[in-house]
């Protein structure tokens, strides 16, 4: 029944002040911000037949005393007296206090009190409204979840402890001072008009996922971290904006371990790739160091003595070798199912590929899996990976590719510029036209549903950026129609497809 009102709500919905979000307490770590109503008329849902007939399917399954409301908010969403015309905020806490709300505005207090009156009169719904003060509270007799609703906000407070949830009436009660209003961290996330935002305090949210997760891993460096996520559905494609802010020295330095790249490895990665990605690297040294301290000494000891021994270098002194552009893909591969692969790294020096030697060639002597070549060697891998494969240092790049060059280089792709400087490319498309991914498919319906699904997306592209500045990332959809509503339609037709199956 609550489902019913929700669907019905959610779906049909297009006040008071800004302060209704003075309900998140101030020390939330996690806050999303979703703009319901933009996205709803983005996507063109109640236009959809199939989305229609889902509702009148479920208000003809609501007990007959009930229905009567429900369809008078189909008609009218504003009878609910909640505002769905302003965004409504998923926030989480601390994992110390393990608390999560959601929280919407309300338009008009008495209609949101009709409303769980109304529903409070099914025996089997077990709600009752009970004044508290200045504020509502709806008792459902279940302590993980609570619902309360006041002049400006209702909010549902839920739990993820195991323990009772925590009072609604008491973050309704919050002065400003107490709430998320009082935190500057999060004063973008207030005037941010995406479709969808979330801001976080990643240092916090880091030490609460370690504590859950059991990660003994520190989190030191990103202490006092701040991230944005913004998400808007445009015609064609979906634009994902992120950027993390932190004074951490330490944190400033990884970041400048990237830079733009200079297209070394471009015509070797072949035109048609699953997968493709391109970046440039300074120094790893900054990188390396935050890794080594995330692990115990005596384990990154015990390893790193291991490599030295084997190999007759350590890991510092391999990362003193590299800087330039490093590259990778993943590629179809000519009258075989599985793909091909390949790596490229732009080096500093010849002292790593002078160990490479060292250790290869005196099992080049002796194996006909290895023979020497004019830059190097070709690995004789076709009966396990479907091709041979070549080890090579030439022009101070070391690479280890498919040893047939590409038909087409990625030149030629139309997303060629996504690498110019830097990035990746996902090409979905290509991915789902793989025979194993079909044949996989074929034999599993819910499989079938979903890769249907995924054909509405055409790829995902990432291009440098200043690591300083706002990242950026696009999915490209198939069609040229509103992102959201493509993502409907297709969502619509996995869902009928398995209904008919």
């Amino acid at each position: 029944m609550m489902t019913t009102l929700a669907l019905v709500i959610m779906l049909t919905s297009c006040s008071k002040s800004d302060d209704y979000v003075s309900a998140i307490p101030s020390d939330a770590v996690f806050v999303a911000k979703i703009n319901v109503s933009s996205m709803v008329k983005k996507s063109a849902v109640m236009s959809t037949p199939d989305i229609k007939d889902q509702i009148e399917a479920a208000i003809e399954k609501t007990p007959e005393n009930l229905r009567a409301k429900v369809q008078e908010i189909k008609d009218n969403p504003d009878n609910s007296g909640i505002d769905f015309s302003k965004p409504i905020y998923f926030a989480v806490t601390s994992v110390s206090r393990s608390r999560a709300m959601v929280v919407a505005a309300v338009k008009d207090r008495k209609k949101v009190e009709e409303l769980f009156k109304t529903f409070g009169e099914d025996p089997s719904a077990n709600m009752e409204v009970v004044k508290r003060g200045a504020f509502s509270e709806v008792e459902t007799g279940e302590d993980f979840c609570k619902l309360a609703f006041g002049d400006n906000s209702v909010v549902l407070s839920f739990n993820f402890d195991g323990k009772s949830a925590e009072d609604a009436v008491s973050l309704l009660s919050q002065e400003s001072s107490e709430s998320i209003l009082s935190n500057n961290k999060f004063d973008q996330l207030l005037g941010e008009g995406s479709d969808f935002a979330a801001f976080y305090d990643y240092g916090s949210l880091m030490k609460s996922v370690n504590t859950l997760t059991g990660n003994r891993s520190k989190a030191d460096i990103f202490e006092g971290a701040i991230g944005n996520l913004s998400v808007n559905f445009e015609n064609g494609e979906i634009v994902v904006k992120s950027k993390l802010d932190s004074d951490n020295e330490q944190y400033k330095q990884i970041l400048g371990c990237v830079k733009p790249a200079k297209g070394a490895f471009l015509s070797s990665i072949p035109a048609d790739s699953y997968v493709a990605m391109q970046v440039g690297i300074s120094d790893l040294t900054p990188m390396s160091a935050f890794i080594k301290d995330q692990m115990p000494k005596s384990q990154y000891d015990e390893a790193n003595n291991a490599l030295s021994q084997s190999f007759g270098m350590d890991m510092e002194a391999i990362e003193r070798c590299i800087g330039g552009d490093m590259a990778m893909f993943v590629a179809p591969q000519m009258g075989a199912e599985n793909p091909t692969f390949g790596v490229g790294i732009q080096l500093k020096d010849d002292q790593l590929w002078k160990k490479i030697q060292e250790l290869l060639d005196p099992m080049a002597e002796q194996s006909p899996e290895i023979e020497k070549s004019a830059t190097g060697y070709v690995l004789n891998l076709a009966a396990a990976l479907g091709c041979d494969y070549a080890l090579s240092f030439d022009d101070g790049k070391l690479s280890f590719l498919p040893n047939a060059a590409p038909s087409q280089s990625f030149k030629s792709n139309p997303y060629a510029k996504t690498l110019d400087d830097g990035g990746f490319v996902i090409d979905i498309q290509g991915i789902l036209a793989n025979p194993s991914v079909k044949a996989f498919a074929q034999r599993d319906r819910e499989v079938a549903a979903l890769l249907s699904f995924c054909s509405s997306f055409k790829a995902i592209t990432a291009q440098y950026q200043d690591p300083t500045k706002v990242q950026q990332a696009r999915i490209i959809m198939a069609n040229d129609k509103n992102a959201l509503a493509s993502l409907v339609d297709a969502g619509i037709d996995a869902y009928m497809s398995l209904q008919r199956n």
